[in-house]
């Protein structure tokens, strides 16, 4: 078995080395070696695929050295040998996202730098590196795929800690490709170092790759694996939030799929009864593909408990939204920001709706007989119930849309299906006993 030093040897023949052996064969030879070393649980297959990759590509890019069938052929084991080297590093800990792949071989550390191209995401929230793989999802109605060159990703960002307005994984597309730098008159042919470089593009940037020789090829990508991801690998707590509305963490809580990007407006999704943020997937997969959504605007998602009062719900939405862009405007005077959109869907509507009329006095006024000023409550019930009932439009929000949204109510609430439902929903704990001490003192 060869050893990680001569396999990075290998890959440094030189093309008249190679035309006199067949390139595809030496190639296909280390990508089997690297799939034996790795069953064998041993880091050193990672330079085999090294080896297998600068082969391939050599290949490809040497019309002397391949017909047209062979050039396939090559491509074919470049990308298998590129994917096998992501995954390997990603399996024995080589992925540096700063730094590098780093190898270990006989000679010394070999190191592969990376570079980003189009990420609002910064180097060190590239934490989990996924190549995607067959899989289905039937909340997607279409998979948001495209061919070419390079290796789609799910790339998961991941804190073990709870961070404001991102949970602790958050996936996202990439797409990789190992690509030869201009090598230096200095550089000798066997030094352990190679002549690579890693880059990694956004796919919903970039769809084109440009080529040496000035022209361009298409990038490959999988636009819906990611969402697929979080479909699956995230609880639905549509039925849970709405039975028992204590057990969540929060009451209400603002989500970013991607990090803050000055210039782009905020798109922010609000469910409906008995549901989560994720009922959005579905529609979020689709606007993936539309350039003009994609550099224009930012998606926000909104998720709450929907067996809470909706009053509660619009204030936690409110106060979200309100803190996320005053966090924003501490850096940057950005425009987009109070150009906001908010989509609501069925009781999410109301929510929304709550976000740009003005409350009145018409909601207190359904609710008590007296004036909030002459009441018996404490301060912190007063502060309470002031900012469910009463409000000002938002200031940040430009549109709302509604979905399905019940404006004049919903006769199902007064049929019997509509009061079966309210029997399951536990009630919430949120200012309970100061609430029930409150009605006890203002009949």
């Amino acid at each position: 078995m060869a050893s990680s030093s001569e396999a990075v040897a290998l890959a440094d023949l030189t093309s008249d080395e190679l035309g006199s052996r067949d390139p595809i064969e030496v190639s296909r030879n280390a990508c089997t070696r690297a799939e034996k070393l790795r069953a064998d649980l041993d880091p050193r297959c990672t330079a085999h695929y090294l080896a297998a990759n600068r082969l391939a590509w050599k290949t490809v890019n040497h019309a002397s050295l391949a017909d047209a069938a062979q050039r396939n052929l090559a491509a074919e084991l470049y990308h298998v040998s590129l994917r096998g080297l992501i995954e390997s590093a990603q399996q024995f800990g080589q992925i540096d996202p700063i730094h590098g792949i780093r190898l270990t071989t006989d000679d010394g550390e070999v190191t592969i730098p990376i570079v980003y191209d189009g990420f609002a995401w910064k180097p060190e929230d590239f934490n989990c590196w996924i190549p995607v793989d067959e899989y289905q999802d039937e909340h997607l109605t279409h998979q948001h795929r495209r061919s070419g060159w390079g290796v789609p990703l799910v790339v998961l960002r991941q804190r073990e800690q709870q961070e404001r307005f991102m949970i602790p994984q958050l996936p996202f597309a990439a797409t990789a490709m190992l690509r030869n730098l201009p090598v230096d008159g200095d550089r000798k042919s066997d030094e352990a170092t190679p002549n690579q470089v890693l880059e990694v593009f956004n796919p919903l940037v970039h769809s084109e790759l440009a080529k040496d020789d000035g022209g361009e090829t298409p990038l490959a990508a999988d636009l819906s694996a990611p969402i697929a991801w979080l479909n699956n690998n995230t609880p639905h707590l549509n039925y849970e939030g709405f039975m028992h509305p204590d057990r969540l963490h929060r009451s209400g809580q603002l989500i970013m799929l991607e990090p803050y990007q000055p210039g782009k407006i905020p798109l922010v999704f609000v469910h409906g009864l008995a549901s989560d943020p994720l009922t959005w997937i579905g529609l979020i997969n689709e606007l993936r593909t539309a350039d003009w959504v994609n550099s224009r605007y930012q998606v926000w998602l909104f998720g709450y408990p929907t067996g809470r009062p909706f009053l509660r719900s619009a204030a936690d939405l409110r106060r979200e939204c309100g803190e996320a862009i005053a966090s924003f405007t501490k850096t940057t005077a950005d425009p987009a920001l109070h150009r906001s959109v908010i989509i609501g869907h069925s009781m999410g509507g109301l929510l929304t709706k709550l976000q740009v009329a003005p409350s009145g006095t018409s909601l207190w006024k359904s609710f008590a007989k007296r004036p909030i000023e002459s009441l018996q409550a404490d301060p912190q019930m007063h502060e309470y119930l002031s900012e469910l009932f009463f409000f000002e439009p938002s200031p940040f929000v430009e549109r709302a849309i509604f979905i399905g949204t019940p404006h004049g109510g919903s006769p199902i609430a007064d049929e019997w299906i509509g009061q079966f439902a309210s029997l399951l929903v536990s009630r919430s704990h949120d200012f309970s006993d100061e609430y029930d001490a409150f009605l006890a003192r203002n009949r």
